[in-house]
């Protein structure tokens, strides 16, 4: 896609910043509770840390709820609620990570923006994902309100927590 750029971080203390239309980028080196990931520059993300959401724990709340935030799920292998069945099987497939988000999340107003980082303990990645209902006007998270953002590789393989977003 348009931008999406390749970044390899080394031994400093760094920030990786998102911004509208840059495509999916790739971060390798990332050292979590050290680095951090900074989603400001999309449009209408205003929230600076991100909250954590335990897999298999959630109560699902509308995405109103959670308008201009950053949500750090720890395990896309678990199901989101207690009740819920859906897992991500293919991070990158956008119905894959719609249905399980869809577990979890509704919406009931247009304009919600979401930032979703879900954490792939299998794979040792974390996926970032914006997610805007404008897209398709529909009261579920859908594949067509989703892009995938970000790729990342975290240097010990441990799951990104809320404080790895600045």
């Amino acid at each position: 896609s348009a931008l999406a750029d390749t970044i390899t971080l080394g031994a400093l203390v760094e920030v990786v910043g998102f911004v509208d239309s840059n495509g999916t980028d790739i971060i390798t080196g990332f050292t979590s509770t050290t680095d951090d990931l900074a989603f400001g520059g999309i449009t209408d993300i205003t929230g600076a840390a991100g909250a954590a959401v335990t897999s298999g724990a959630f109560t699902a709340v509308s995405t109103n709820t959670v308008d201009n935030d950053i949500q750090i799920i720890s395990d896309g292998a678990d199901a989101l609620t207690a009740a819920g069945t859906e897992v991500i099987l293919d991070y990158t497939n956008l119905t894959d990570v719609a249905a399980y988000l869809a577990e979890g999340f509704t919406s009931a107003t247009d304009g919600d923006t979401v930032v979703f980082v879900i954490n792939d303990l299998v794979g040792d990645k974390s996926y970032a994902y914006f997610y805007n209902e404008d897209v398709t006007n529909s009261t579920a998270v859908t594949a067509g309100d989703l892009a995938l953002i970000g790729i990342i590789t975290e240097t010990n393989g441990v799951a990104l927590v809320s404080g790895d977003s600045a």
